[in-house]
This record gives C-alpha cells, structure tokens and sequence, in this order.
C-alpha cells in the first residue's frame, strides 16, 4: 500500500494532527476545509473518540466522502484491517494508527477516483 500524504501530518508539529485530522489535512484540497475548520471540526473526533468508538481516520474519510455522495469505505477499511473501532485496532488487533491513516486515504482515493474529473 502505498503511503499517504496524510501520513506525513500524523502527530506532526507545529499541530500534532491526530488521525481524523490527517486525513482532513491530506485531503484538504478535495475537501477545502481550512486549517482552523480542521482544528475545530476534527480535534475531537480522533483517539477512538468519533462515533460509536469508530476509527478516526475511517471517520474522517466517511465524512468526505459524504460530503462527495459517495459510499463509505468502512467494509473495505474492515476487511483489510480487521476491526473498525479505535479500540479493537490498537488493543486486539495492535493494527497500528499510522496503518490505519495510510488505509483510510488509499481506500479514499481510489473511491474519489470514480467520480468525474471537471475540466
């Protein structure tokens, strides 16, 4: 699997991103969201804390392609990972975050592939 550019914000300074951030930060230019609508919209949703104890990063890359009526890739992010909740990765499975930062923008990308390019 090829690496991500989200990995490269994951707990990066100056705002050491959690995962969700990561990949709103490496997707920002599909997405559009500023730094600060980052900060403020996705600062709570990483370490196991989005909904339902999902993945932040499976969360974050739900969102935006939501946002893109596209279909979640939460049984694809599943089937390669294991689990979809924070919990079951880091303790059972010791999937680690940055796999799952890498996992989530490659399964992302290859559904945002799908739509029409403008031009």
């Amino acid at each position: 699997m090829k690496e991500s550019k989200s990995e490269a914000f994951f707990h990066a300074q100056p705002n050491n991103w959690n995962c969700a951030q990561s990949i709103q930060k490496g997707l920002q230019e599909v997405t559009g969201m500023t730094d600060e609508e980052i900060e403020a919209q996705y600062r709570s949703k990483g370490g196991g804390r989005a909904e339902g104890g999902l993945c932040g990063a499976l969360y974050a890359a739900n969102c935006i392609l939501e946002a893109k009526s596209l279909k979640p890739v939460t049984q694809e992010f599943e089937a390669y990972a294991g689990a979809t909740t924070c919990r079951a990765l880091k303790g059972e499975l010791k999937f680690p975050c940055i796999q799952c930062v890498r996992l989530a923008e490659n399964l992302t990308e290859q559904r945002l592939s799908s739509l029409p390019t403008e031009g």
